[in-house]
């Protein structure tokens, strides 16, 4: 893929934590200058996080990568971590939006490999708290891409427990 290909696959990612590329066979060795385009890409991906449209049309970045870069973008959703790590191990797919428990797994059955973070043009805006994160580093070594994070909310049922939340400590967090 060459650099203008590259950055928009990273952009493509929407809103997920990791982006992971796959090699088949598995190698150790990171990828030291950008090839020639294969004019697709194929991505494991929780619901939503690569859109085209379909959900919502306002939400469509599928298109206009597709467009911009001539790169077809063939997303297969799923639904767990664990569904994520069984359709890498399949193989078949050259990225994944995988989350760090599911990352590492991958990382450590040797499905993925390093990623060069110099051939990423915008590695330079990644807030610096990501870059070097447990759930894509492993000893030093990059192997996938940090694009956005934030919270995880957690909510519970009023129906459930009442109109008295759960005492802190419980599962809430403590202050």
């Amino acid at each position: 893929m060459n650099r203008h290909i590259t950055t928009h696959i990273v952009r493509l990612a929407g809103t997920t934590a990791l982006a992971l590329i796959v090699t088949l066979p598995p190698a150790l060795a990171q990828v030291a200058a950008l090839g020639t385009p294969e004019g697709q890409v194929n991505i494991v991906a929780w619901p939503g996080y690569i859109e085209r449209g379909e959900t919502m049309p306002e939400f469509d970045w599928v298109t206009k990568f597709e467009q911009a870069s001539g790169c077809k973008v063939n997303v297969k959703t799923a639904n767990t971590s664990d569904e994520m790590v069984a359709l890498m191990n399949e193989g078949g797919f050259d990225l994944v939006t995988a989350s760090g428990d599911a990352s590492l797994r991958l990382v450590a059955g040797k499905r993925v490999q390093p990623v060069n973070v110099d051939l990423i043009p915008s590695w330079s805006a990644v807030d610096d708290r990501l870059k070097d994160a447990p759930w894509h580093t492993v000893g030093g070594v990059h192997y996938g891409v940090p694009y956005a994070w934030g919270p995880n909310v957690l909510m519970y049922n009023t129906e459930a427990f009442g109109d008295t939340p759960p005492p802190r400590g419980t599962w809430c967090s403590r202050r």
